[in-house]
């Protein structure tokens, strides 16, 4: 359909490749059907180049999500003569915050060169301190949770009543923030990373740690310099940062972070998705805070679409549906 569509406009793949600022050999290749569908960013940049429609190229994304986006009276929705409401602006920031982290987290591999030594080396620190910062959030968000008054509501029960997905996700966020549990996920992994790694670089911490790093002997590790300032690594703190870590967490480094991590991208997910939830049921059941809604279709990247499928808690496949 693009080459039909180019042709019809009497364009060449070369003029079609420079209006939408891609390589001529790839949209060679896409016009013959042997390379895979384009994402939508690619797919609206062409649609733009021949003034159609992105469904009229025929090669419309396999994936798509329901949105509903509703224009809100913030006094109305979240008064503050309740006493949930300023805990639940609160459990909002984190949970944002840790949406996007939680994005950038699983797009990163997609975006370098497995063979390429130096990309595996920056891609590793990237996302070890991407991952403090996740679990730092993470962290706050549990200072709301377990809270009694919160950690108990029946609100939080009511706003999951009818979704078999948020009932999964409200008892895994209920069980990682128990207030009475000390092996909680919070109290365990998230707290002793906030406070140790997450945003402090504190002096006897590294020292310890790094006289641990080199008093076993010569040790080989790596600077990664790089002409564009915003590219390199030094890979050699990335190295002294596991072992504070590992210090922190007590026990095998190995088996315990790369664990924590994926019970945190998981608790993301689970918070993200009660939080959703509760705001959805809030809105049903204030309408007077409700101005205007819009049901929408956002697209699902592909790099998405395999990453979350191996990280999501167990449940349907197509998601929530959010319709009032």
């Amino acid at each position: 359909m693009i080459r039909r569509l180019r042709e019809a406009q009497g364009l060449t793949q070369l003029d079609l490749a420079k209006r939408a600022n891609v390589n001529q050999g790839w949209l060679s290749q896409i016009e013959a059907g042997q390379a895979k569908s384009p994402g939508i960013a690619v797919l609206r940049r062409l649609a733009k180049a021949m003034n159609v429609s992105v469904a009229e190229l025929g090669q419309t994304p396999t994936r798509t999500a329901r949105a509903m986006r509703l224009i809100i009276d913030p006094s109305k929705l979240f008064p503050l003569d309740d006493p949930l409401s300023v805990p639940l602006l609160r459990l909002m920031i984190a949970a944002d915050d840790a949406r996007h982290l939680q994005k950038l987290i699983l797009r990163a591999p997609a975006d370098v060169d497995a063979d390429n030594k130096s990309e595996k080396a920056i891609l590793e620190g990237e996302l070890g301190h991407l991952s403090r910062i996740l679990c730092g959030h993470l962290f706050e968000a549990g200072k709301v949770f377990r809270n009694r008054t919160f950690y108990c509501s029946a609100l939080l029960d009511a706003a999951v009543a009818d979704s078999t997905d948020g009932k999964a996700a409200l008892q895994f966020v209920r069980k990682a923030y128990n207030p009475d549990d000390e092996q909680s996920f919070w109290y365990s992994f998230l707290m002793p990373l906030r406070q140790h790694v997450g945003f402090h670089y504190k002096e006897k911490e590294l020292h310890d740690s790094f006289k641990k790093l080199t008093s076993t002997g010569p040790i080989e590790s790596s600077l990664t310099l790089v002409q564009f300032t915003g590219l390199g690594r030094y890979t050699v703190t990335d190295t002294l940062v596991k072992l504070v870590i590992g210090d922190a967490l007590g026990g095998d480094i190995l088996q315990k972070y790369p664990k924590g991590m994926k019970e945190a991208i998981v608790l993301s997910g689970s918070l993200i998705a009660v939080v959703d939830l509760l705001l959805l049921h809030l809105a049903m059941q204030r309408p007077e805070a409700r101005l205007d809604q819009h049901q929408e279709v956002i697209t699902v990247p592909r790099w998405l679409r395999k990453q979350f499928a191996k990280t999501r808690t167990k449940g349907g496949d197509d998601g929530e549906n959010y319709d009032m």
